[in-house]
């Protein structure tokens, strides 16, 4: 029967054999292929035995393995013939339909979620349905999560260890993700504190267990080490119980479980505690033997350091019903904070009993914690004090409609503080989540009851009154609004959602801040809060519990809602499908689903996306956009777009040297960035690690670019990339060589302007490496001579690279030649080396053909003396830097002149002082020619120190007195007599020689054409001594008191009004002064001239007015035209002096 039904269903042929002795069955299956392996599957699992496998995924798998409405996984039954089980989701609001979860991506915590799922078959047909769910769970990640469920609870925390210490260890050894749910079996305060937020269970519904998530291989290996931990756990643990009295537990396990923590640290043992709710008193410590008294010491000694007391609630009042008080009071207590005080007084902490957990008398108990006695005493006294002021006749109960309690309490609690300023009395109204009518009163205290009523019955009455009175207030108040109506609306739940928004924001605007309307939406509690223990899921009722006109305005509000939200669903029930190849679904979805997110939120649309099918990835798969006409359309027409660009995408690689990928590349990436979104493609350059390796590797990968898009940009990009690649490699060439690194400075120049001008001279880019510090490694590159040296890299076109290393090779040739010497002379002859100003060291540097002005170059040369302040050998220490030609040049002159020094002589010679200066000459330019024809160094005391000091001053100084016409020469021997021969010529003589005055007159004065040829000429000058007048007019008479002159040039008098001047008779002397030969050549020269005049008969004076503006015209350029009239005239023309 079985096989004529798999005949049936596959459409194939079956034929069954039996073997008798081997008592098996053998089955031949004749059909097409996969109707074969169908009908085979259907028979394996129907005839072979049974397994049961359970495999762990990570939860966020769970939509991809269902598929779409369960498609994917019936497939996967189907193929394999068994029955998978899968766990439904324990939270319903949190499982949205499968089918959308496809786009969104896992967040790091889903991978440490997981959830069995079981499969049960055939060995073949289990092994098929595993390895396709593998698959899957393959595709969308390569972590995985494991849950250790073998383990017991209680090894969690000796596995974990203090503060997660060993957890953290194998994190870091297996580089995985550990969680160890903190187990505490208590449900106190503190207990709940105590356990980390990361200590939460990651399972889905099953008992806590330890996770270990992360790559596969990684996990294998964490588990191991885990099991190993345990096993070693399991042989070496034991365990004590003690008893320690329950109101001291949760000081054992100390705030956020110090105290724990602080045991297993320091003793390895791990401390267990009874539930609050259980009244054991036991103490259970777990851990090694040996430690386990170490760890009950610390145990008692932090049960013992706490005082600890307690007051009972019940017998504080006599009280109909005692726990009737006690529980309101501690209502009182807890709402308005009244033990917060006492504890910031006190140091003390004050803890009242939990209301849903008062079964006994034993729990109507106040627990008093402080560390001091004294403390306790004190706020012991405090807290009876507070509860005896509360008597049962202080506290009264109302009880009023929940829905009219918003209304009662009044807009931001106005009602209620009007009551307890007027009567004295608080009002505590239930949480809006207890559904609760009683509302709690309060007296605290009235003036005209206390003060005015001193009988204590009188007293008692006077407060109930007063309760009673407010009592009937609240009621009349909450009767008073009688119009409150209860309202119910029908609205399809699916509109529910639009109704509350996103965490009650939507229902919260509608009903306002301080609405005393309340409005249950569905299975929703009040306002949209959640109701407990609702069993309702599909109401579809909204009820609204207020006043009329609140109501009405509410229901209208949400009733423009639900016609919003069904006119949405109207409008975007429009439904386009497409298929599309599987392969382009990622770049549809995009990374962590943000390409069809864009989609959504752009066009308002819900995409669903088919998941892919992993038995068939040549299947197209199917996309769903529903929404308005207008936005599926579009949505439809994007993605279509994406589907054609993809299918018109295109791979191609191109080969260009590595050495210009960063070219191409450009700063961070800017040049490849602009590529991509010109061309709309993607560039992938090979990595930097791949393009450093070295060059005989082999690797063609390092040149490699991978250039992906639309087949027009794919080609656009290629051809512009090897355009940009053909002019790096033209003008992107490159040059290493080593230059000594002390040449750097050199090259760089003062704030890089040296290299900086190479640069933009050469249009090159020059990378200089960095000089070695002195304990460099031994990697640095080093000449011959073991100098260090350092490369230096140009990029830039040939001409501009050679141009450059041209300047670079220059620079270091000129640095190499550069020397610097040093040079012992004595400071004696530094003065003489140097000279004054400095010239005769500038002109010895000159001589020798260096430049002390150049600071490197071939002529660079400079001497440097020590200062005069300078003592010991650098006194004598003159130092010589520059070219080294020059240098040597300059040091065998420096010491050929140190030589000579030595060898020199002084020599004096005394000339009279008004030929001084003629000897120096202008500037002393005379001086320093016979000084250097002579090789001599000449000194005049009249121009040293001791110029100008008579004899009587010198004495009254002290000083010596120097002879003011004594003249030293330093220097050979020969060279000095030289020169004193030659200074001895240069003194003058004095010869007069008697004239006419009238030829003095017309010959004469010291402008005159006569004498100045003779000073010229001779070098002789002529003074007018004794003029001897006979009495004819002077030019005194003739032109007013000037000072008498015999010559022409002072006549300054107008010529229009100046008479022909009478020449004078007498004779004036001439004075000569010159030496010998010139005296004597000047007397030849002056005896001719007069002879020329023939004494005067033919002699004629004659004056011409003619303006002085022409006088310019008449001397002509450098004197030739009136040099010219007195050759021609043989006469004397004089012009006035510009001055006069």
């Amino acid at each position: 029967e079985l096989v004529r039904q798999v005949m049936k269903r596959t459409n194939t042929q079956i034929d069954v054999t039996t073997a008798s002795q081997t008592r098996t069955m053998t089955f031949l299956i004749r059909g097409k292929v996969e109707q074969a392996r169908q009908a085979k599957r259907e028979l394996m699992s129907a005839l072979a035995s049974r397994v049961t496998v359970t495999l762990q995924v990570p939860s966020f798998v769970r939509p991809f393995i269902l598929g779409p409405r369960g498609k994917t996984l019936n497939g996967i039954t189907q193929r394999s013939g068994t029955k998978i089980h899968i766990p439904r989701r324990e939270d319903p609001l949190a499982a949205d339909d499968d089918s959308n979860s496809h786009n969104q991506q896992p967040d790091e915590e889903d991978y440490d979620v997981v959830f069995d799922i079981t499969i049960t078959g055939d060995l073949e047909g289990v092994s098929l349905a595993k390895s396709e769910i593998e698959k899957i769970v393959n595709e969308k990640t390569s972590k995985r999560a494991v849950r250790l469920t073998h383990i017991p609870t209680t090894f969690f925390p000796l596995i974990a260890g203090a503060h997660n210490a060993t957890v953290n260890k194998l994190m870091g050894d297996y580089n995985v993700k550990i969680r160890v749910p903190f187990i505490l079996p208590s449900t106190d305060p503190w207990d709940r504190l105590a356990t980390p937020a990361s200590s939460s269970s990651t399972t889905t519904g099953s008992e806590p267990a330890i996770t270990v998530s992360g790559e596969k291989e990684a996990i294998a290996q964490a588990v191991e080490a885990i099991n190993e931990i345990y096993d070693n756990l399991e042989r070496t643990t034991r365990q004590i119980v003690v008893s320690i009295p329950k109101r001291q537990h949760r000081f054992l396990v100390g705030p956020k479980g110090a105290h724990i923590q602080e045991i297993l640290e320091k003793t390895g043992c791990i401390m267990e505690l009874a539930p609050a709710h259980n009244a054991s008193e036991s103490v259970v410590i777990r851990g090694p033997e040996a430690n386990l008294m170490d760890a009950l010491t610390m145990t008692m000694e932090n049960a013992s350091s706490i005082q600890v007391d307690t007051i009972d609630l019940l017998s504080m009042h006599r009280a109909d019903d005692p726990h009737a008080h006690a529980r309101l009071t501690m209502r009182y207590l807890a709402a308005r904070s009244k033990l917060k005080k006492l504890e910031a007084d006190h140091n003390a902490q004050i803890f009242l009993p939990r209301l849903n957990q008062l079964e006994r008398d034993s729990d109507y108990v106040v627990e008093m914690v402080t560390k001091d006695i004294m403390n306790m005493i004190q706020v012991r006294q405090a807290l009876v004090e507070l509860l005896k002021s509360l008597p049962p006749q202080h506290t009264a109960v109302c009880h009023v409609e929940p829905h009219t309690h918003g209304h009662l309490i009044g807009r931001n609690g106005q009602n209620v503080n009007r009551i307890h300023e007027t009567r004295g009395v608080d009002l505590i109204f239930p949480e809006k989540e207890d559904h609760s009518s009683a509302v709690l009163l309060v007296y605290e205290g009235n003036p005209e009851v206390d003060y005015y009523i001193h009988d204590k019955r009188k007293h008692q009455q006077a407060v109930a009154d007063l309760l009673q009175q407010v009592s009937e207030e609240l009621v009349q108040a909450s009767q008073e609004a009688a119009e409150l109506v209860t309202r119910t609306l029908t609205i399809p739940s699916r509109y529910h959602r639009f109704v509350i928004g996103p965490k009650g924001a939507t229902l919260a605007g509608i009903t306002g801040p301080q609405s005393s309307c309340f409005v249950n939406v569905g299975s929703s509690g009040p306002n949209g809060s959640a109701k407990p223990d609702s069993g309702s899921n599909g109401s579809e009722e909204i009820t609204i519990k207020g006043p009329v006109d609140e109501v009405e305005r509410i229901i209208q509000e949400i009733q423009a809602v639900a016609d919003q939200a069904r006119q949405h669903e109207i409008e975007h029930s429009h439904e386009e499908k497409l298929s599309v190849p599987a392969q382009y679904l990622p770049h549809i979805i995009g990374k962590n689903g943000s390409n069809v997110t864009k989609l959504k939120d752009e066009h308002n649309v819900k995409i669903d996306v088919e998941a892919k099918d992993a038995t068939n990835t040549n299947r197209p798969a199917a996309i769903s956009i529903k929404g308005t006409k207008e936005g599926t359309a579009e949505v439809r027409r994007l993605i279509q777009e994406t589907v054609d660009r993809l299918a018109d995408h295109t791979v191609l690689s191109i080969h260009i040297n590595h050495r210009l990928h960063p070219a191409l590349i450009g700063s961070q990436g800017r040049l490849v960035r602009g590529l991509e979104d010109k061309y709309n493609v993607f560039l992938k350059f090979p990595k930097a690690n791949n393009r450093d390796d070295d060059e005989d590797s082999g690797a063609s990968s390092q040149d490699e670019i991978v250039i992906k898009g639309g087949r027009k940009g794919v080609e656009a990009a290629k051809a512009e990339l090897l355009d940009l690649a053909a002019h790096e490699e033209a003008n992107n060439q490159s040059v290493t060589f080593n230059i000594p690194a002390n040449a750097l400075p050199h090259i760089v120049g003062r704030s890089g302007a040296q290299v900086n001008e190479i640069k933009d001279t050469t249009q090159t880019r020059i990378d200089l490496g960095a000089a070695p510090s002195n304990g460099g490694d031994g990697s640095v590159a080093r000449s011959a001579s073991g100098s260090v040296r350092v490369p230096v890299t140009i990029r830039g076109t040939k001409e501009g690279i050679a141009k450059a290393r041209k300047l670079i090779e220059a620079i270091v040739t000129d640095q190499e030649s550069q020397v610097t010497e040093h040079l012992t002379i004595d400071a004696e002859y530094h003065k003489l080396l140097i000279g004054s100003a400095g010239s005769k060291i500038r002109d010895l540097i000159q001589s020798c053909g260096g430049d002390q002005e150049q600071t490197s170059g071939p002529t660079s040369c400079r001497v440097f003396f020590p200062r005069k302040t300078s003592t010991g050998d650098g006194a004598n220490d003159v130092m010589i830097k520059g070219d080294k030609t020059v240098v040597a040049k300059v040091r065998a002159a420096l010491e050929a002149l140190v030589t000579d020094f030595r060898n020199r002589v002084c020599m004096t010679i005394n000339i009279p002082v008004s030929e001084h200066p003629l000897i120096i000459g202008r500037g002393g330019s005379t001086l320093r020619d016979i000084q250097s024809k002579h090789q001599v160094d000449i000194e005049f005391a009249s121009s040293g120190s001791g110029r100008n000091k008579d004899a009587a001053a010198a004495a009254a100084s002290g000083e010596p007195v120097v002879d003011p016409t004594l003249v030293k020469i330093y220097g050979q021997p020969a060279n000095c007599e030289a020169a004193v021969r030659d200074l001895k010529s240069r003194v003058r003589t004095s010869t007069g020689l008697t004239v006419p005055l009238r030829v003095h007159q017309l010959l004469g004065g010291s402008n005159s054409t006569l004498w100045r040829s003779i000073r010229a000429d001779f070098n002789v000058y002529i003074d007018p001594e004794n003029p001897n007048a006979t009495g004819h007019t002077t030019y005194t008479d003739l032109y007013g008191p000037e000072p008498p002159s015999y010559g022409l040039e002072n006549s300054a008098i107008p010529s229009e009004t100046r008479p022909n001047p009478v020449l004078e008779e007498g004779t004036i002397d001439w004075v000569f002064k010159g030496n010998l030969k010139g005296v004597e050549r000047a007397l030849a020269r002056c005896e001719k001239a007069l002879r020329t005049v023939d004494g005067g008969r033919d002699l004629h004076l004659q004056y011409l007015p003619i303006p002085a503006s022409y006088h310019r015209h008449i001397i002509g350029r450098g004197g030739a035209n009136i040099s010219r009239i007195r050759n021609q005239t043989g006469c004397q023309v004089e012009l006035p002096n510009k001055r006069a």
